[in-house]
């Protein structure tokens, strides 16, 4: 029986996370680590390009959709301050909000959750629930309506 590749947006997801992790902490450049995470699994072409897209959002586009989420941390607080799993969480959740329109924005905030509580501490799941729900009232996606979208 032959392996198929994998795909899964969800196991997308988690690749670009851990890739753009890799950029982050490792100081390895993002191509690198997307080449990196596409060696280790094999993806159907779809999945292959969703974590190529999502990773060099998280990184490329990310320091520019920052402030989608910045506005709503509590008082005397950054993105910088953040917890680095929680910070791509975030960027990878804003990246889809803002950048992917043909991605429901329930689905999008439910894997970023899950996301954060995976690589997060204790109460990451929750902290990025709470900030997503307030950026959603912000974004193009805030009316979704499943209905209209191809």
């Amino acid at each position: 029986m032959s392996n198929r590749p994998v795909k899964s947006r969800r196991a997308a997801r988690e690749a670009a996370f851990q890739a753009a992790y890799q950029c982050f902490v490792g100081d390895v450049p993002i191509e690198e680590a997307i080449e990196d995470a596409l060696e280790r699994t094999e993806y159907a072409a779809d999945a292959a390009e969703m974590v190529r897209e999502i990773a060099e959002g998280i990184v490329n586009q990310g320091r520019e959709d920052e402030p989608h989420f910045a506005k709503h941390l509590k008082e005397g607080w950054s993105p910088d301050r953040l917890a680095i799993s929680d910070r791509i969480a975030l960027r990878l959740a804003v990246y889809e909000l803002y950048h992917m329109p043909d991605i429901p924005p329930k689905v999008t905030i439910s894997e970023a959750v899950h996301l954060a509580k995976k690589f997060g501490t204790e109460d990451s799941g929750a902290f990025v629930n709470g900030v997503l729900a307030k950026v959603l009232l912000d974004t193009p996606k805030k009316d979704w309506d499943p209905a209209s979208k191809p």
